[in-house]
């Protein structure tokens, strides 16, 4: 059987077959070139003889790549989870100050972080606590709060349908809205694969207990966290999380719309549930400006 000259390059774990003459373009994209005789090694490879399609066929080539290693999978996660890790820390200092000043235990401080890991809630519940509001009336206050995660997770479960309840009742307990924006992003790019989720996951959650600690430890030198401008640290991450996902006109839409919204129903007064309300505006915008579109634009989309 006639085998078809071919090299291998191998960028952000995609693998491609290129000719020998185009092999060179792929150098100067700083890619990993392997012959035939020694991709072996690394790759399952099947070549279809090129007799029978009278050229080297590119598509009819099957390249099957290897796992990503452990080491891999966490330089991934730690690359997408960057973002949230410098909003989380000073966001997270910002609470532990706050949970100092009003006088919470540093242990009950930190194990909020740990076992109810959710920013605003603590946040709210910090302010309650001092306020020695009634228990029913601060779970009910935080509940209230997220349940924007019912929206998030809808979105989710189509791409988590064949993960055990174990795995999802995990990832639910570490779901924020940062993750959510990350993993998002990710299911437009395919199935979520679960270690590298989890990963995203755990970084995040580490950054924002670290945060935590390093407020308890600052609360005695920190007097007020908006001179500093740590209140700024979550709108700002969140913009940067925004922007990387624009990338249709029906995306614009709903994030303006849903913005407006926001802050429509924030000047009016409104506390707990705008939210929620912005974010069905906004999804209800999106939705009508993509059917709008022609068809054929929404097939290229």
């Amino acid at each position: 059987m006639a085998t078809a000259a071919a090299f291998f390059y191998r960028d952000n774990n995609e693998v491609s077959v290129v000719r020998p003459e185009n092999a060179a373009l792929y150098l100067s994209r700083e890619s990993l070139i392997h012959p035939v005789a020694r991709v072996r090694h690394f790759f399952s490879v099947r070549i279809v003889n090129p007799a029978q399609t009278g050229r080297f066929n590119e598509s009819t080539t099957s390249v099957q790549n290897e796992p990503l290693s452990s080491r891999d999978i966490w330089i991934r996660a730690f690359s997408q989870t960057a973002p949230i890790i410098f909003g989380y820390i000073p966001v997270g200092l910002a609470y532990g100050v706050l949970a100092g000043k009003m006088g919470l235990s540093i242990t009950n401080t930190i194990l909020m972080s740990l076992i109810v890991y959710a920013g605003s809630a603590q946040l709210i519940a910090v302010g309650l606590f001092a306020a020695s509001a009634a228990p029913a009336g601060i779970i009910l206050t935080t509940f209230v709060v997220n349940l924007r995660h019912l929206l998030m997770s809808a979105a989710l479960s189509p791409h988590m349908s064949t993960w055990r309840k174990k795995a999802l009742a995990l990832f639910a307990f570490e779901l924020t809205d940062e993750t959510f924006a990350v993993h998002a992003t990710r299911c437009s790019k395919g199935p979520l694969h679960a270690g590298e989720t989890f990963r995203i996951n755990l970084i995040a959650q580490s950054s924002w207990v670290l945060g935590t600690i390093l407020g308890v430890l600052a609360s005695g030198l920190i007097t007020d966290v908006r001179p500093v401008g740590l209140d700024y640290a979550l709108p700002a991450m969140f913009i940067a999380l925004l922007v990387a996902q624009l990338k249709q006109p029906s995306h614009v839409a709903a994030a303006i719309g849903g913005g407006a919204a926001a802050l429509g129903m924030k000047l009016a007064g409104m506390q707990q549930w705008e939210t929620i309300l912005a974010t069905l505006a906004g999804a209800t915008l999106g939705m009508f400006v993509e059917s709008r579109l022609p068809a054929k634009k929404r097939t290229e989309q």
